[in-house]
């Protein structure tokens, strides 16, 4: 946790100017720093600020310290300064002098890099300068000094080259050299001269000092300062203008940014003129690039100045302050001992020892304050103070009953207003102030307090009226009366503030609301948060503006005309729980118990500075890859991603970060909470994504937005070449097991049909041999009744069925043609054997072509049979008849063969109870051929009646569905006609 420290820098010295007091940030071990001593910074291109430590390295981003010891590869962990070279080297100087320097995340030293091994014993570096060439010169006590250009190391051995010239005497003191090396010369500064030497180490030039004897010598990158005494020159021994310092003290950097002069010694810190912190080494003083500075010391950690340090007011009063208050020019504050300090620009002006005429202290007590351009009011507990700043002495001391309580004081005009829990009271202020109160008058009658119930604040309105936040409702004084809000209700309020434009206040269950039009008939009520924070209390810092102070964060509520805006106030040095918060319309002044700080207001309005957010790498389980414009994988490390980032952020707390991840060029992707400085994903599909982060500060201030495209390439098993290359194996394979399974099938269904044909021959032939039995008996019949004529004619006939039959007996199917002679043949022949005891009839409409029905052979017989045998000759009618009708309908074939016999009853005489065997079969074969060629040939057996219901005869219907007159449809279309 950073903490920040508040350091009171008195003016020493010669000067004796009031002192200065400046605000900063201490960064300690505490903090993440490696070590308590820091020698020097540097930042580098991205923005990460390194230090050099006294145990070991440390880069900083603003948030947290990233520490590097020899455990990551330094020579030594005492490190004293950094440089950089054009080649992109962070070259590092160490206390063991080796050459050592960090690229692309790796430290270099002879161990890892050769060419950086040098031909001597090492020690100190005394300094590392880049040239103007972009070589490197390194500078070592009492050694030889080395240059490094690109990757050629050169050693010039200085000591070889004095000796040579015979100068060892008049330059000694070779602890205090101070070596330059630029445009292809060498020039060394000893204690009483400089010698001008070119690369080959000869002598160009001497010069002596004469009287002037220099103590230590310091370079810059635009200037060379010389030493002598307590002073300081330049390069051309003449006076540079520091200030005088203290003897024996240690000068260890002069820096010069923008004018303003920063000298670190081991007695304190010279800014210009005036010394700060003189019980303090300080090492150096670093500029980032944001103005900021940071004073490096030695044992004590590193503190930050602001940019504009000096507009940031800093006060600190001897004792604890117990309480501050705006004036009318100016703020005044009170420590717990009593002494009254009025608010300088340059300080606290200590105006008196208060409460010297009652002797109290405002130790354990609650107090309220009110300050004008002359008079302090102080009310504590049934008592009230007032204080005279001009004459600077105490002008009455009041005791009166309605002071008891007071939380607040108000002025409007004249008169002068409290409030305590139970009521609100007005005084006459100018009578007040003469000694002369008189009573003070309650806004609120019996009535008005009862139903408001307890007194919560009171403010004043930008029409300066007062208004009253009570538990039941608000309250508007007009005429020094209190009057109920009604276009408010009951709305309770425990705090309340007034803008130009709104009427600010939080609920006792803390809701923030943001109330425009207040005092019209029909405000505008807006709930402006409902936080997790516990609010406060509220500041204005303007017509327009104000901090709502929590337990928390604090808050900064802007208000226009119709709208607000709500938003978290950040700056490195605001005070948390601030115990005051005023405004003088320049400043936002912030007062804890020990100390104040004052914040100009358009610095503490602006926030802080947008973070910077960098993308570091991203990596899978197989590797790592650094961020780029564009990245793609394989679908295989796409199962477990990690974008890694991080944040710079010099200014702001902390950080919240979002990232989004949508389709290249979709701008309306929305942003996703990431759990920190890294993103994962998990399986995501093949495709195109562009993903992006930021980073987001309390107060809402976004970061830079880098991004780059994620490309997911498909696992070869979705790429179109592969899709189709399987689509059409599988396609084969699918026709290959239709083929195998329409072959299985067709093969079977052969195996099938042929046993159903076997099956449905041998039923055909059971039809034979009844027939034959049946006609055999009439021609013996005829045969025993003499009667030649007729049998010779029967047997003409039955030779004709006989051979019709045989002709038929293997086809599955005949046309009905042949079918109908076969069955007028047969009833030709049971005619003549029934001595023509019966008639029939056979209906065939010319439109039915029965030579193209194709029918099942011996089909109808067996039904005309069983009408004959079951319906006449058992019934013995003389009249008896058969009728055979065929007909159409569409494509199905009725055919119905009716006798006038005694029908299908089981008691009626020659009854068909008992099926016989022809019907039997006559269905069998119905089925087989279903089977056989998925055709419909229904066999319905029906009694005949009459309108009275008695039994006429049995009918029995054949309907022979599509299939059977194929024949037909092709003769049909053939001759291209429509039936």
């Amino acid at each position: 946790m950073k903490t920040i420290a508040y350091i009171l820098l008195l003016l020493t010295g010669c000067l004796s100017a009031p002192a200065r007091e400046y605000a900063m940030r201490h960064y300690t071990q505490a903090d993440g720093l490696p070590g308590s001593s820091v020698y020097d910074m540097y930042q580098d291109g991205t923005g990460y600020l390194w230090l050099a430590t006294s145990a070991g390295i440390s880069r900083y981003n603003g948030i947290a310290f990233e520490n590097f010891t020899t455990r990551d590869g330094l020579p030594d962990n005492e490190c004293f300064f950094f440089r950089k070279d054009p080649y992109g080297r962070l070259w590092i100087a160490t206390y063991s002098g080796v050459l050592a320097y960090f690229k692309d995340g790796i430290f270099h030293t002879a161990k890892n890099t050769p060419a950086l091994k040098l031909p001597f014993t090492t020690r100190s570096l005394m300094d590392i300068r880049v040239e103007a060439d972009s070589s490197v010169s390194f500078f070592y006590r009492n050694t030889p000094f080395v240059s490094i250009k690109g990757n050629k190391l050169q050693v010039f051995d200085l000591d070889a080259a004095i000796a040579r010239y015979g100068l060892g005497t008049d330059f000694s003191g070779r602890y205090t050299q101070n070596i330059v090396h630029e445009q292809g010369k060498i020039r060394v500064t000893y204690r009483k001269g400089q010698l001008l030497l070119n690369e080959q180490l000869q002598l160009l030039q001497t010069k002596r000092f004469g009287a002037f004897v220099m103590d230590w010598a310091f370079s810059t990158p635009e200037h060379e300062y010389l030493r002598s005494g307590n002073l300081i020159y330049n390069r051309n021994l003449v006076s540079a203008g520091f200030p005088v310092l203290p003897e024996h003290s240690a000068v260890f950097k002069i820096r010069n940014y923008d004018g303003i002069c920063f000298i670190a010694t081991d007695k304190g810190l010279w800014i210009d003129q005036e010394r700060i912190m003189p019980e303090v080494r300080f090492s150096d003083v670093f500029r980032d690039g944001n103005g900021d500075y940071w004073l490096c010391t030695i044992g004590d950690g590193v503190y930050k100045l602001r940019r504009h340090f000096r507009d940031i007011r800093y006060f600190k009063p001897a004792d604890e302050i117990a309480y501050a208050c705006p004036g009318t020019d100016t703020i005044i504050l009170c420590s717990r001992n009593g002494d009254l300090y009025r608010m300088m620009p340059t300080g606290l002006r200590q105006l008196t020892r208060f409460w010297q005429a009652t002797g109290l202290t405002l130790k354990d007590r609650k107090h309220v304050f009110y300050a004008d351009n002359r008079y302090i009011l102080h009310f504590v507990k049934g008592i009230m103070v007032i204080y005279d700043k001009t004459r600077l002495q105490e002008v009455l001391v009041d005791r009166s009953i309605y002071y008891n309580g007071s939380t607040k004081i108000l002025r409007n005009g004249a008169n002068l207003y409290l409030i305590n829990s139970e009521n609100t009271w007005t005084l006459d202020y100018q009578k007040l102030l003469h000694r002369a109160p008189g009573l003070a008058h309650a806004l609120l009658d019996s009535g008005q307090t009862a139903r408001a119930g307890a007194m919560y604040d009171m403010a004043q309105s930008s029409d300066s009226a007062i208004w009253i936040a009570t538990r039941n409702g608000l309250y508007k004084v007009t005429d020094n009366h209190a009057r109920e809000q009604q276009q408010l209700g009951s709305m309770a309020l425990r705090a309340i503030v007034f803008t130009r434009h709104a009427l600010i206040g939080y609920t006792p269950d803390n809701r923030l609301l943001v109330i425009h039009g207040y005092d019209s008939p029909a405000p505008k009520v807006s709930i402006a948060g409902h936080s997790d924070a516990v609010w406060d209390k509220f500041y204005v810092l303007n017509d327009s503006s104000l901090i709502v102070s929590s337990n928390k964060l604090y808050k900064m509520i802007t208000t226009s005309a119709s709208s607000y805006r709500v938003h978290t106030l950040e700056h490195p040095l605001l005070p948390q729980r601030a115990r005051y918060i005023f405004s003088d319309g320049r400043y936002g002044y912030f007062f804890k118990e020990k100390y104040g700080i004052g914040i100009p207001l358009a610095e503490l309005m602006a926030g802080p500075r947008p973070p910077q957010l960098h993308l570091i790498d991203l990596a899978t389980r197989r590797y790592t890859l650094p961020i780029s414009a564009s990245l793609s994988l394989d679908y295989g490390a796409s199962r477990d991603i990690r974008v890694s980032f991080e944040a710079l952020s010099f200014d702001a707390g902390a950080l919240s970060f979002e990232y989004s991840i949508a389709a290249p060029g979709d701008t309306a992707a929305q942003w996703l909470q990431a759990p920190g400085d890294h993103i994962n994903f998990y399986k995501i599909s093949p495709g195109t994504y562009q993903i992006r982060v930021r980073a987001l500060t309390a107060s809402g201030i976004s970061s830079n937005v880098p991004g780059f495209t994620l490309v997911i390439r498909p696992p070869f098993w979705l790429n179109p070449w592969f899709l189709m290359l399987a689509g059409l194996v599988l396609a084969s394979l699918l026709y290959l097991g239709f083929r195998l399974f329409v072959r299985r099938t067709e093969q079977k269904r052969k195996r099938e049909m042929k046993f159903m044909k076997s099956e449905l021959i041998a039923l055909n032939a059971l039809m034979n041999p009844h027939f034959v039995f049946n006609s055999l008996n009439s021609v013996q019949s005829l045969v025993s009744r003499n009667a030649r004529e007729e049998a010779s004619r029967y047997i003409r006939i039955f030779s004709d069925l006989v051979r019709l039959n045989m002709h038929n007996l293997t086809a599955d199917r005949i046309s009905l043609e042949k079918e109908m002679i076969l069955v007028t043949n047969y009833l030709e022949l049971e005619k003549l054997r029934f001595r023509d005891g019966f008639h029939y009839e056979i209906i065939i409409p010319e439109e039915v072509e029965t030579d193209v029905i194709m029918v099942p052979p011996l089909l109808l017989q067996p039904l005309v049979e069983n009408a004959v045998k079951h319906g006449l000759r058992a019934n013995g009618n003389p009249k008896g008849m058969i009728f055979v009708e065929i007909s159409e309908e569409e494509e199905v074939v009725l055919i119905t063969v009716k006798d006038n016999g005694p029908g299908l009853r089981e008691n009626a005489p020659g009854s068909r109870g008992h099926q016989s065997l022809a019907l039997d079969n006559v269905k069998q074969r119905l089925e087989k051929l279903r089977q056989m060629h998925g055709q419909q040939i229904t066999l319905e057996v029906s009694e005949l009646k009459d309108n009275e219901g008695q039994v006429q005869g049995v009918c029995s219907a054949l309907r022979i569905g599509p299939g059977f007159s194929s024949d037909r449809r092709k003769r049909h279309s053939a001759f291209g006609k429509d039936y």
